[in-house]
């Protein structure tokens, strides 16, 4: 079946030609979950993946043939871009330089496959949770490029957002993007065929791999820059914790939210009617 640009929603994985390049030294880094000892020995295995730039699917593919295991990256990780140099090395250590520089998680299922996917917190289902979740879904390179810390799954350990000057924090992330967004726009309005003003659908399937790239990241980073930039950090304290909110009346307005200076007001309004 046809995908269709109207159909976006099939897209709104960020699919970033990050190039990384992997290089693994002796030290193994910390097992991931494995249960069967069959997979532990072929986990043991030395490998060679002298891949230049490629995907996550062929880094699966080529660890399976040298290792004889099914390793399984998820579907939205399929197409993930890499410059993968390793010799070597065990297919345990590989696989977890992948996870550790990407933020992924892999483990062997119980149908003694290895999975590959996205590391998401598994957080209690309460308000203060959501900014980190949502942090969480995004992935690191982007949480990088956007410096969006990677968050922590204890909740204990709370970053206030008004001592980190979210604002002017925000405001670069926004410069970001939005240069981002501009750049890659120009690139993909400038290349659709002759006759797309036509208004005629245009087949996902036939646009090239870089006007893909493109849509997809019109779509992800346009969705990341109307984020409210307190779901990108934690939210201010009487948000994430309701008792220390104040409320006051302001003739037609009644206000909620803190004070941060003598004449500095936080929070939201809303209008009084009789």
């Amino acid at each position: 079946m046809h995908t269709t640009i109207g159909q976006s929603r099939l897209f709104l994985f960020v699919r970033l030609a990050a190039l990384t390049v992997i290089t693994i030294s002796a030290c193994p880094l910390a097992a991931q979950s494995v249960e069967s000892d069959a997979i532990k020995e072929k986990l043991s295995t030395r490998v060679q993946l002298r891949l230049g730039k490629t995907t996550l699917a062929r880094v699966a593919a080529v660890l399976s043939e040298q290792t004889g295991l099914r390793i399984e990256p998820a579907n939205y990780l399929l197409e993930r871009d890499a410059i993968v140099l390793m010799d070597g090395v065990s297919a345990r250590a590989a696989l977890n330089a992948l996870s550790e520089l990407n933020d992924w998680t892999w483990k062997e299922t119980p149908e003694h496959t290895i999975s590959i996917t996205r590391h998401l917190l598994n957080m209690p289902q309460v308000p203060a949770a959501i900014p980190r979740i949502v942090q969480s879904a995004i992935p690191k390179d982007t949480r990088t490029f956007l410096q969006i810390p990677t968050p922590s799954g204890n909740l204990s350990i709370y970053t206030n957002p008004l001592l980190a000057n979210v604002h002017a924090l925000n405001n670069v992330r926004k410069t970001k993007a939005l240069r981002f967004l501009r750049d890659t726009q120009g690139e993909l309005f400038s290349n659709l065929p002759a006759d797309a003003w036509k208004g005629e659908p245009i087949l996902f399937d036939t646009l090239t791999g870089k006007q893909q790239r493109n849509l997809v990241v019109q779509i992800a980073f346009k969705q990341i820059a109307l984020l409210d930039e307190y779901l990108l950090s934690d939210f201010l304290p009487f948000v994430y914790d309701p008792r220390t909110a104040q409320l006051e009346n302001r003739g037609t307005k009644f206000m909620v939210g803190i004070h941060i200076a003598p004449e500095k007001w936080t929070g939201f309004m809303a209008d009084i009617h009789p």
